[in-house]
């Protein structure tokens, strides 16, 4: 857990820093992936939210902000998610993101990540993600907590 929390930190202090550095040195952010009117993705996502290999619905309600809708339907039992990203960081083709997602895999749970995304000209996406979840295991009443990583490929239209 002390790892996860030392990436984590290192990965926002990157991020904020180089913000910093763009804005002063290099002018207002490039805003290129909104300009392109992407609106929705769709992605098969390995591991991730829903902690297995599901399909994902991406929607920007607005420009910096995604909803998230996941779905693992392999195996016996069905994972879903309903989570919010937001888009802090954006240049030509990157964003990073930080997200909140409540899934349920035999359980409820929730799920803080922090990721990178990269958008291709021709639509393209994927999407690396870090996070740390926690579920309430309610058959023995209590808490668990570890890390979580995904994966996702996708097209945004």
């Amino acid at each position: 857990m002390k790892t996860l929390l030392l990436i984590i930190s290192i990965l926002l202090s990157i991020t904020v820093f180089a913000s910093d550095i763009q804005a002063e040195q290099l002018g207002p952010i490039n805003t290129s992936i909104n300009e392109r009117d992407t609106k929705s993705t769709v992605s098969a996502g390995i591991w991730g939210a829903t902690l297995k290999p599901g399909l994902y619905y991406d929607y920007f309600i607005s420009k910096p902000v995604q909803l998230e809708i996941g779905i693992a339907p392999l195996g016996f039992d069905m994972g879903a998610t309903l989570g919010i990203k937001y888009h802090y960081y954006i240049t030509d083709n990157f964003t990073t993101f930080a997200a909140f997602n409540i899934s349920y895999f035999s359980d409820f749970f929730g799920v803080a990540q922090i990721g990178l995304r990269y958008e291709m000209d021709c639509g393209v996406t994927a999407s690396l993600n870090i996070g740390a979840m926690s579920k309430y295991r309610s058959e023995l009443e209590r808490i668990d907590s570890g890390t979580i990583a995904g994966l996702q490929i996708g097209y945004s239209f």
